[in-house]
């Protein structure tokens, strides 16, 4: 018997390694305007 994570491994193939952004959004309240935004990494 094989573990979830062998299985997906035979059937989609070996994963890559993701990479994460934040998005940092500078934002009106009463206009719902955005005027601000930030991509940062990890």
């Amino acid at each position: 018997m094989r573990g979830d994570s062998e299985w997906q491994v035979r059937k989609h193939g070996p994963g890559r390694r993701r990479q994460w952004r934040k998005v940092h959004l500078a934002m009106d309240t009463v206009t719902g305007d955005i005027f601000g935004v930030e991509f940062t990494s990890n």
